[in-house]
Order: structure tokens, then C-alpha cells, then sequence
């Protein structure tokens, strides 16, 4: 993790153009240390970012991901409960959204106005996709909606070839999906942008850990970032399936929990985003504030059992490699 870290620091370094993007590489770059050190994993009046789910809805069927196995209903967020959550989380100092979760987040029918909203009100974007849904114009509304350096759009692409692509995100249009990544930096550049990053991400797995060295080799250089994980949770990957206790058990306190607010486009909030199902709901933010869920009692007593590595009195975390 220290060295991904490190690594991304360094190729941020290219595109300091202005004093802005020099504070946004310094903000990164603390943010990022404060992750790799841990010192992230302590507890903060306001979370760091808010992990907001557009909706669970998807139009793949990748094999790692547990969406269809969930038993919550499917749905999209409203967008005024999406704009009170915003209007919320500038007010109070909130730095990050990441909109995404379980579903493809440009399936929402508002997604660009969204993320418009999050940029009216200065607060940083990450936005996963797996890049099927982009058109010109959706690229274009995107690029002049204020999006600078600090936000990123990252392609989830699980396969270097057309074939494994396609086998683990079934569904997916390999072709298309490079077509959208070439059209987006495209017209980053004929807009003379220097924002948001593009990025692609590569989870390794059994079914495409041969193609992870020519998947980096491919797009190192073409894209602003190519990350390749080399791990697949199998938490997520075998959500409610038998094969869950083969997880191994916790050893360490998990950086997501004092990070980020993981809310459902319900408006649910949940422990973490590895509670697929929302069982461990804690509040609601059409009825409540971010401060409020953020610092009620039950989170507070589930990081003080994280503090102590008292994994084995949190059932759902303990079984959990995330």
C-alpha cells in the first residue's frame, strides 16, 4: 500500500500546472500517507468522504461481485435527498464523495447533474465505472462541470483481452468500453483540461491474474493512473455464499470505517461498503444529519472494539479481509 502510494504521488507530480494543482498533489499526497501509516484510523467529527450509492442497479454481471446475491431493493437515489446530503456534507466540511457502491452509478438518469451539484458546492469526486454508459455529450457535461485535478473517473476493466473482459464482466462491450476511455481523454485534451484523472483499475483474481503485467504495460502511459490490485476481498467475492468461512479471520483495524460514510440511495447508512444487504444500518439521512449518524453511539462503540482488536465481538468484521 506505502508504495502504490508513493508511486501515484510521483506520477501526480507531471501535471502540476498552477498553484492549485500543487495543493491538491499536497492534499493527496497527506491523505495518502495518513492511509498507508494508519494514522487515518482514529475518530473525527466528520468523515473524511462519503461513499453515496446513485443505485444498485447494473447492467453487468461481473463474477466477483456480490450485487446479485443481495437481497435489498433495487432503486435510485432521489435527487433532493441527493442535494440535502451535499448541501449537508459542504456545510460541515465534508472533503470526498465517491459515487459509487453496488451498482454502476452512470445508470442513474441524474448522474451528471449530480455530479455538477458535488462541484457547485467544492467537494472533491471519485466515480467508478465500468465505462460501458458514456456518450460525447455525458463526457462533455462531465468536463464542464468544474471538475479540476483532484477528481478522478476511474474504469474498473477486469481483463487486458477482449476474452477475459468479457468472461469475469459479462455483459460488457470490451470495444466500447476502450472507445469511451479514448473519446473521454479525447476531449480532456481538446477542452485543454488538466482534471479530472483517468484512471483504470485491475482486481487481480484466478481468472485474469496471467494478463496483469501486460494489463499494466498497456495502459501505463496512455491513461493518468493504472492500478493493479493484487487481491480480490474474498469477503465481497463470496458474499453469501458457503465458502464465506474461508475468509480469514481480522487482524488489523479497518481504514474504511474512520474514512468514510457508506450510505445506500435509500438514504441508509451502513457500517461499511461490505455490508452488501444493509444489516447493520445505523440511520437515515432524510431524516437525520451526516454529524448525527457519524457520532451516534453505535459506530462509536464499534471502533472503540476495533481500537482494541476485539474483532471476535463484531461478528461481521471479523470475517472480513477488506
Amino acid at each position: 500500500m506505502k508504495r502504490q502510494w508513493l508511486r501515484l504521488g510521483l506520477e501526480e507530480l507531471k501535471f502540476v500546472k498552477s498553484p492549485d494543482d500543487l495543493k491538491i498533489l499536497l492534499c493527496n499526497a497527506k491523505y495518502g500517507l495518513s492511509r498507508a501509516i494508519g494514522t487515518i484510523a482514529r475518530h473525527t467529527r466528520v468523515p473524511h468522504s462519503l461513499q453515496i450509492e446513485p443505485t444498485n442497479c447494473c447492467n453487468l454481471a461481473c463474477i466477483c461481485c456480490p450485487r446479485s446475491k443481495s437481497s435489498r431493493a433495487r432503486g435510485y437515489m432521489d435527487f433532493s435527498l441527493f442535494r440535502r446530503i451535499i448541501d449537508d456534507a459542504s456545510q460541515i466540511g465534508v472533503k470526498m464523495a465517491r459515487l459509487y457502491l453496488h451498482g454502476e452509478s452512470m445508470l442513474h438518469p441524474q448522474i451528471v447533474e449530480m455530479l455538477s451539484y458535488v462541484k457547485l458546492k467544492g467537494i472533491v469526486i471519485h466515480l467508478v465505472t465500468n465505462g460501458t454508459l458514456f456518450t460525447r455529450d455525458r463526457i462533455k457535461a462531465i468536463l464542464n462541470s468544474n471538475v479540476n485535478r483532484a477528481d478522478r473517473i476511474i474504469f474498473s476493466i477486469l481483463g487486458y483481452s477482449k476474452e477475459v473482459h468479457e468472461r469475469i464482466m459479462r455483459g460488457v462491450d470490451h470495444y466500447q468500453v476502450m472507445k469511451n476511455l479514448s473519446l473521454f481523454l479525447e476531449l480532456r485534451k481538446e477542452m485543454g483540461l488538466n482534471g479530472p484523472v483517468i484512471e483504470v483499475v485491475f482486481y487481480t483474481m484466478p481468472e485474469n491474474e496471467s494478463e496483469r503485467w501486460e494489463f499494466y504495460e498497456y495502459w501505463h502511459g496512455v491513461v493518468d493512473h493504472v492500478q493493479v490490485v493484487g487481491w480480490t476481498s474474498k469477503q465481497f467475492a463470496e458474499f453469501n455464499s458457503a465458502h464465506h468461512d474461508s475468509v480469514p479471520v481480522r487482524s488489523k483495524t479497518c481504514t474504511y470505517l474512520w474514512d468514510r460514510m457508506t450510505i445506500f440511495w435509500n438514504g441508509d447508512v451502513t457500517t461499511c461498503m461490505a455490508d452488501v444487504d444493509g444489516i447493520h444500518r445505523f440511520g437515515n439521512l432524510s431524516e437525520q444529519s451526516i454529524s448525527e449518524v457519524w457520532n451516534c453511539q453505535t459506530i462509536l462503540s464499534i471502533k472503540q472494539l476495533h481500537k482494541k482488536r476485539h474483532f471476535q465481538d463484531l461478528p461481521f468484521c471479523s470475517r472480513c479481509d477488506w
